[in-house]
């Protein structure tokens, strides 16, 4: 693979690793959310099964088409139609007028409507069957196991897109720095500096209330009758009350107005009488009244009543109200309110009893002496836009500086490399060789003798395009200032010769010693590694929702194997046991294989017999035998009641004693579809007290050893890379 090739696959990865920060789902520490439509309260423009696209947004108003999730039912996709009193959002679909009851805030809102693709979550849904998946990861390992004969390596032993070529290196430093900056720039310039958007700005308007009345000596606790006491009429015929009223919001306001006391008696039939208590009176911000209500008076009323109607009720209700007609500003708004707050009594004739407002169904008990009533009023403002990326808020003015600084400077500092570049293949046939016609130049100590005839080329290009025709590599040697260069072909051997000394600046790269070269069956048998880790891969996802967990057992497994005295070859089949261990979950249904109650009798015969699938799928391929084996066993417990065959104590094989460790450890300390992971300490703690009856003792002992602390778990399960056995890579030459 040539350095322009590896320039254009590495534009298309950069693109593609750009697509996936646009569009990587939230689960994923992405900022997009992608929904199946289930219900048809988006009709017309929305429909059942269409998958929706939704995307975290730094502002929402109403009209926006948003993500929320709902506390009781999970997500829910309606637009926002206004605001409540409490400044949250109110919410409802297109086909109906039916709004919904729960009104979240900013923060609960997950995102807003991007794109919608027509009945694709249908299709996902259905691509999310185990069968598909299987069929994906077979798929996958097949192209990795046909490598083309022209990607493999050249006949130096080094891979042509690993040379140490350090002008191209910057070359696609540049060009990844340059794309980047250009995708930024067209979100950046795609998006308007600032918008238009709706606040909600709450305010409360509060009245506090107080009562109080003469009391004959020694009858109440205080010489007067303190609020929240009864109040005897036969004792004392007037009631003093008092009110302070005042505003509060989340911006400047200013408020005036009127305000009158009122004294009203009525029955549970409709009736009422309302005598003034003060006059009416103007206000700013806020006031304090107090008055005295005439009991003898209201009294009269009601005999009188009683007397024309012949009805002689049992209770009736005194309200103390407080009329206030309000108007101002709220944040530069304004705002127009008329309320009554009151202070309500029961009344049998004898006695007043202070009434309690009404609480709903688990709502604390109200203070009948704090009135509160809130209300929002809704103000259009210019906002700087904000593009959101990877969960950060960037604004957009910053994000176009930016992009054309960076872009702008990317540019530059590719053009100069570019120059420089070309500078260089114009005195050296070398880096001519590399850049010009992008051929893999290989340096060789001696010239070979050669059994095809030697053709001399007239010029350094022509050599150049007959080894890019042919993709052949330019063998070079050099001495004492001469330079020869041949492309061998099965007819001939095509060469140049040159008296232009090598620059010093490019000798490290020619020098470089050759690496080791695997035999071709070694070097197919590593995709078949990466198979197994795409298989175990899919299944974990599918089976207990853990796509990492054998990889993580295989690396647990083998350290305990290596710190056991395991050999080279055992490690490595206790790796591909590891891997495969959880293959025969296949074999189970998903409901199954994570379901959080206990199992009935019939499904934990089916869970158990999962290793026999193993025998069933892979029993034909020898290489894996062995590790079959030990994943057929690893089920088996020390005191003899594991399964299958009910082996106990050494009768077990010592790499499936291992992988039972390893296996539940590393399941415990994950969460799972029916549990959360579990602590480190108490996972050591029960591997100690399993020791001698689930698991051979020696091999808790080794584990203990090697995982001390939660920093030896990380580096345990960081990513290594795949490494070929000497013996195994001995047998395969042999």
């Amino acid at each position: 693979m040539g350095w322009k090739s590896r320039l254009r696959w590495l534009v298309v990865l950069v693109l593609l690793g750009i697509a996936g920060v646009l569009f990587a789902p939230a689960r994923l520490g992405g900022d997009m959310y992608y929904v199946m439509l289930t219900g048809p309260s988006m009709e017309p423009n929305f429909h059942l099964g269409d998958l929706v696209l939704v995307r975290r947004a730094a502002y929402y108003q109403p009209g926006d088409i948003v993500l929320y999730r709902h506390p009781d039912i999970g997500y829910v996709f309606h637009r926002i139609v206004g605001f409540d009193l409490q400044g949250r959002y109110r919410l409802q679909g297109d086909n109906n007028t039916w709004e919904d009851p729960y009104h979240p805030t900013r923060d609960e809102i997950l995102g807003k409507f991007v794109l919608r693709i027509p009945k694709a979550g249908k299709v996902l849904q259905a691509a999310r069957q185990p069968w598909v998946i299987a069929l994906l990861v077979v798929l996958l390992g097949w192209l990795l196991l046909t490598v083309p004969e022209d990607a493999e390596q050249d006949e130096s032993g080094r891979f042509p897109m690993f040379q140490n070529e350090s002008l191209k290196d910057w070359l696609l430093i540049w060009a990844v720095f340059l794309l980047a900056a250009l995708v930024l720039g067209v979100m950046a310039f795609t998006h308007p500096q600032t918008v238009q958007v709706q606040e909600p700005i709450p305010y409360r308007q509060i009245v506090d209330f107080a009562y109080t009345a003469q009391a004959p000596e020694g009858l109440y606790d205080q010489p007067q009758v303190q609020p929240g006491e009864p109040i005897f009429t036969e004792l004392t015929g007037t009631l003093t009350v008092s009110a302070q009223y005042g505003w509060a919001a989340d911006a400047p306001y200013h408020v005036q107005g009127t305000y009158q006391m009122l004294a009203r008696i009525s029955d549970n039939t409709g009736w009422k009488r309302t005598v003034p208590l003060t006059p009416v009176t103007s206000f700013e911000q806020g006031f304090s009244v107090q008055s005295v209500v005439d009991l003898q008076t209201l009294e009269a009323f009601v005999k009188t009543l009683e007397e024309a109607t012949g009805i002689r009720r049992s209770t009736y209700t005194l309200s103390v109200v407080v009329h206030v007609d309000a108007q101002g500003t709220v944040g530069g708004f304004p705002v127009h309110v008329v309320s009554e707050p009151a202070l309500n009594f029961q009344w049998d004739g004898r006695a007043l009893v202070l009434l309690a407002p009404g609480n709903g169904p688990g709502k604390p008990a109200a203070d009948p002496f704090h009135w509160v009533q809130e209300g929002v009023v809704v103000r259009e403002t210019t906002r700087v836009n904000r593009l959101t990326i990877l969960g950060m808020e960037v604004p957009v003015p910053l994000a176009r500086q930016v992009s054309v600084a960076v872009g702008g400077l990317a540019l530059v500092l590719l053009l100069v490399t570019w120059r420089k570049a070309e500078s260089r293949a114009a005195v050296d046939p070398v880096a001519r060789l590399q850049w010009a016609f992008d051929v893999a130049v290989v340096p060789v100590e001696d010239v070979p003798p050669f059994d095809q005839p030697l053709v001399p080329v007239a010029s350094l290009d022509d050599l150049g395009k007959l080894a890019a025709l042919r993709h052949l590599p330019v063998f070079v040697w050099h001495e004492h200032g001469q330079q020869r260069l041949w492309v061998q072909t099965p007819e001939a051997v095509y060469h140049y010769e040159t008296g232009v000394l090598t620059p010093t600046w490019l000798r490290p790269s020619l020098t470089l010693p050759p690496k080791r070269i695997l035999p071709r069956r070694a070097a197919a048998a590593l995709p078949c590694e990466r198979l197994l880790e795409g298989w175990a891969q899919a299944v974990d996802a599918q089976s207990v929702g853990d796509p990492a967990h054998s990889r993580r057992v295989a690396a647990l497994a083998v350290a305990l194997g290596r710190l056991m005295g395991l050999s080279e070859a055992s490690l490595a089949d206790l790796r591909r046991a590891a891997l495969i261990h959880g293959l025969g979950l296949m074999s189970l249904p998903p409901e199954i294989a994570r379901k959080p109650e206990t199992l009935s009798e019939e499904e934990r015969e089916r869970l158990q017999a999962h290793v026999r699938y193993l025998e069933t799928r892979l029993g034909t391929l020898d290489d894996l035998r062995p590790a079959l084996r030990i994943a057929y066993y690893h089920h088996e417990r020390w005191d003899g009641s594991g399964y299958p065959e009910g082996l106990s104590g050494e009768e077990i094989p010592l790499e499936a004693r291992i992988l039972a460790v390893a296996d539940v450890w590393d399941s415990l300390r994950h969460p799972r579809p029916y549990r959360s992971a579990w602590p480190f300490e108490t996972v050591r703690q029960f591997m100690q007290q399993k020791a001698g009856m689930w698991f051979d003792p020696q091999v808790v002992d080794a584990l203990l050893t090697l995982l001390k602390d939660e920093r030896d778990e990380q580096r345990l399960w960081r990513p290594v890379e795949t490494e070929v056995p000497d013996e195994e890579l001995a047998s395969l030459e042999a």
